[in-house]
């Protein structure tokens, strides 16, 4: 966000004074520049002067410039200095040299006290600064509260003075080129709840699983897929969620998975595959065990071919890990699953109260949301039991090929059903861009009046992946 500064010298009372020192320090704080005010700042397209710019955290000393009062508050508040980015891999080529670099993020560490550090560091060796920042940065690493790490080189032993350490760790996030398995820094982190790892690896680091309560793994490499899902096995937190993208390219066949019996609570599968790869979700989900499971979701990679549903062996794993009384939600996105096949999964999952279902972008379209699903997700009008009877929930991701007159006879059938627990039904509609057909006026007006009545929370648009 960037700041107008008010001059106060035409004021009986000093502007500034007459504003109370904590909403000043607020206003300071929303002045960072984008990319400085949250763990997002590194990126490709910074320059030389910006790095040094970020460092010297130069919008904090113009603020500092304008009167007295203001200069005592930014200097004298650690809470301003909590924010580290830094890009060692610019230094080499910086406005100014490396020592005066190393210096600024001194100068910002000493300002910080003792408050918490949100760090987001990119560190390569080649000219040595890597491993030097990293050693600086370890020595305060009992401040570290969120840390954000790309390396092109191994860290280990550059932060190894932060192990047994890292009271105050809540979230972690590395960037690797590298094997993982020795490292135990991260092993004492009584507050870390939150660990993402990136980039060409099969392995992590030695981790305090029982309190992990989000594992992201996101692997951009084909990979041994019995590694990968070996992850799951750890005795994560209880409710613990895990996102793991695992590219499948030249897997040898027959795919060989040894039985992986995971506690969590939430999986999210995306898989990468090639055209030639064949069927990978099968197996994966044929050595899967999760008893615990409320939330899963099975998602082919964008700009890739479909997942090759495997209806045996998902039906296999629900049964045996005692889906029908714990999986809630469900998510089938960019796989190759037919309607009736989504109809007979569902008549295993009689617990479900949220339903994320979408066509495939393919040529020809692969049409998942027909009629023929609608209509035996329509509440029946007799007293046969419903399929899904708990679903409160429906997102669609589709090209429109079913019928608006369908579409509402499953919304009105479930509107009083879906209200138990004070819920209204959500009803969500995301138009893929080769669709057969657009949603008429009439359509929306309707689905707008139901929402405007509070009968219905409805949503109707594009799909935000597609647009450009």
């Amino acid at each position: 966000m960037s700041a107008t500064i008010v001059s106060d010298k035409t004021l009986d009372v000093p502007y500034s004074l007459s504003l109370p020192a904590e909403l000043l320090v607020e206003i300071f704080d929303m002045c960072s520049p984008l990319g400085d005010d949250g763990l997002d700042g590194l990126s490709d397209t910074t320059t030389p002067l910006e790095e040094a710019n970020r460092l010297a955290k130069t919008y904090l000393l113009q603020l500092s410039q304008v009167c007295s009062h203001w200069h005592v508050l930014v200097m004298g508040t650690p809470m301003l200095w909590r924010i580290l980015i830094a890009d060692t891999t610019l230094w080499h080529v910086a406005p100014v040299s490396a020592e005066k670099l190393f210096e600024l993020v001194t100068v910002s560490l000493d300002r910080g006290g003792s408050h918490p550090l949100c760090l987001e560091v990119a560190v390569e060796d080649q000219h040595g600064y890597g491993s030097r920042a990293l050693d600086l940065l370890a020595r305060h690493s009992r401040r570290w509260r969120q840390v954000v790490v790309w390396s092109g080189f191994s860290i280990f032993q550059s932060i190894l003075p932060a192990r047994g350490n890292l009271p105050l760790l809540e979230k972690l996030e590395i960037t690797q080129n590298g094997d993982w398995m020795d490292c135990d820094v991260f092993e004492i982190a009584p507050r870390l709840t939150t660990f993402t790892i990136t980039g060409w690896v099969t392995s992590v680091p030695v981790l305090p699983w029982g309190q992990i309560q989000s594992f992201n793994y996101r692997n951009f490499e084909a990979n041994d897929l019995a590694q990968a899902l070996a992850h799951l096995r750890h005795d994560f937190a209880p409710q613990a969620l895990c996102d793991l993208t695992l590219v499948a390219w030249d897997i040898r066949r027959p795919i060989d998975l040894p039985p992986v019996i995971s506690n969590l609570s939430s999986l999210a599968l995306t898989l990468a595959i090639d055209e030639t790869q064949g069927n990978v979700l099968g197996p994966i989900l044929g050595c899967l065990t999760t008893r615990f499971l409320s939330s899963l979701s099975l998602t082919g990679r964008a700009q890739e071919p479909p997942l090759e549903w495997c209806q045996r062996s998902f039906i296999a794993l629900a049964s045996r890990s005692g889906l029908y009384t714990t999986l809630t939600t469900l998510e089938i996105n960019r796989t190759s699953i037919r309607d009736d096949e989504v109809i007979a999964s569902l008549s295993a999952l009689p617990a479900l109260e949220q339903l994320f279902l979408a066509d495939c972008v393919t040529e020809p379209p692969h049409i998942v949301i027909t009629d023929h699903l609608l209509r035996l997700l329509t509440w029946p009008a007799d007293s046969t039991a419903p399929l899904v009877p708990r679903l409160n929930f429906l997102c669609l991701t589709s090209v429109l090929g079913f019928t608006d007159d369908v579409y509402w006879n499953f919304v009105d059938s479930r509107l009083v059903p879906a209200q138990w627990s004070d819920l209204l039904l959500e009803a969500k509609i995301y138009w893929l861009p080769n669709c057969t057909r657009t949603l008429s006026d009439q359509f929306l007006e309707r689905g707008a009046q139901l929402d405007a009545a509070r009968e219905l929370n409805f949503t109707a648009r594009s799909d935000i992946e597609y647009e450009q």
